[in-house]
């Protein structure tokens, strides 16, 4: 059996590994086989116009991320691994007990750094192999859980779980401050043979003919090429894989609404000093919890030390001036910074269509109820984080970087019984297509809050076990 994953990112690397555990030797195509420097650039994982991906937008702010790096969007993940849960699924043609087994087999090969603590009362850890240490969080993030922890029962009374941050990480990764590398995970089962890799190729459109799939391949140069395959499993990042589905199916001019989850960072002022910590790149707390006031969701949080890279992260930049950055290093030494995330179900989104010369076109919706539930929820938790004699900062309120979402997907939603275009079945095949599974966030009928790779890898496993 001929296989082909398209893309290189979480979904594409779980998948594989599925299909080699099968028996086969995929092969995976990519657009990019080289990755950026990430010490020079925050932004490294956002894609950019080029001849063969054109783009249209206004303003910056109109551009979701996606990416054709080797990779993909996983270059910017920080290994935050906290799974779904039921409250979350209620829009799902699945239920948790479909993912769970590959949650587990996921923490087979990978070491996840978690605790056991209140998380676990909704979201489990999957794993007994658990590793407990806590290298990766600072001094300031251990005493602030270990405040917390003596006032736990604030937190049972207000219904709102925390617990120190779940992080994946290759079991051999010698280097402690690093999360899960998915290029060195390509690399390693390219240089093992277990995959074959083409690079410098995109997918331009598919034609499934008989039992087979046809793939039209394009290069920069605007060369194109053929190639037949009998399963085709595609995780190229959901702004790509709705190109790649809307162009294969001529759908053009349609608006199709690309969801995102809404994230943004608030300062924490202490009144102690805490040494800096800044080759810190994880984590540190997770704050979970469901208020029906402001959402029917998870609502999740990631407390963190302030930093250079967080900061430019959330577009925030620090002049490279020896006084100013000696300025930063103590006030940031007062401060924690929080990142707030909400369901897509609460969250502004993208709006994107496809022209018939193949260029994208996208627009950022921005919702009154979007601004009305950040305010909400950052009154609550101001009010919350007083018991613990640290101030949230909500007049310093910014929203992510550019004003735009780190999260997109739900093009493609999976379903029961489909019966629209745009709509796939529970194995993230359109209408009336045996051979052709998407595997990404585009076929999740909406967005968790969470951090949801560790639920794309699982999900992309489940499909692709299904399908072979």
């Amino acid at each position: 059996m001929k296989i082909v994953i398209i893309g290189s990112g979480l979904a594409s690397i779980s998948a594989a590994k599925v299909v080699i555990s099968k028996g086969y030797k995929p092969l995976i195509i990519d657009p990019n086989n080289t990755t950026p420097n990430k010490s020079k650039s925050s932004n490294y994982f956002i894609g950019k116009d080029k001849k063969y991906f054109p783009i249209n937008f206004k303003k910056n702010k109109d551009i979701p991320p996606y990416s054709y790096f080797k990779g993909g969007l996983a270059l910017g993940w920080g290994g935050s691994a906290l799974p779904i849960s039921n409250e979350d699924l209620k829009n799902w043609p699945i239920d948790l007990v479909d993912l769970e087994k590959y949650y587990e087999e996921i923490l087979e090969e990978y070491d996840l750094l978690a605790k056991k603590d209140l998380l676990e009362n909704s979201f489990k850890i999957y794993t007994k192999n658990n590793k407990i240490e806590n290298f990766h969080l600072s001094h300031g993030i251990k005493k602030l859980l270990n405040e917390f922890s003596k006032k736990e029962e604030i937190f049972l009374k207000n219904n709102i779980l925390f617990g120190q941050s779940r992080i994946l990480i290759d079991k051999h990764n010698k280097k402690w401050n690093e999360p899960m590398s998915v290029d060195d995970a390509i690399d390693d089962l390219i240089k093992k043979n277990k995959v074959d890799y083409y690079s410098g190729y995109y997918l331009d459109f598919y034609q499934e003919l008989d039992d087979k799939v046809i793939l039209n391949l394009v290069n920069e140069y605007g060369e194109r090429e053929n190639l037949s395959f009998d399963k085709v499993f595609i995780g190229a990042v959901s702004v790509s894989s709705t190109r790649i589905y809307l162009k294969s199916h001529k759908i053009f001019s349609k608006t199709i609404k690309l969801l995102a989850t809404e994230n943004y960072f608030l300062p924490i002022l202490s009144l102690k000093k805490y040494p800096p910590f800044n080759k810190n790149k994880f984590p540190g707390i997770f704050i979970d919890f469901i208020d029906k006031n402001i959402s029917n969701n998870w609502i999740h949080s990631q407390v963190s030390i302030l930093n250079i890279k967080m900061l430019n992260a959330a577009g925030i930049n620090i002049p490279k001036y020896r006084g100013i950055q000696a300025l930063f290093r103590l006030v940031s030494s007062f401060l924690y910074i929080v990142q707030f995330g909400l369901n897509s179900n609460d969250s502004n989104y993208y709006e994107l269509n496809l022209e018939e010369k193949g260029k994208l076109n996208f627009k950022y919706i921005e919702l009154k109820q979007s601004v009305f539930k950040r305010r909400k929820l950052s009154r609550k938790m101001f009010k919350f984080f007083l018991s613990f004699n640290i101030i949230l900062l909500t007049p310093l309120q910014f929203f992510g970087k550019n004003f735009k979402s780190y999260y997109v997907g739900g093009t493609l939603p999976l379903k029961e019984k489909p019966t629209k275009i745009l709509e796939t079945d529970i194995l993230g095949r359109p209408i009336n297509l045996k051979n052709v599974h998407f595997i990404d966030s585009s076929v999740f009928p909406d967005l968790p809050s969470t951090t949801f790779a560790f639920t794309i890898m699982a999900n992309s496993a489940r499909i692709t076990d299904n399908s072979l």
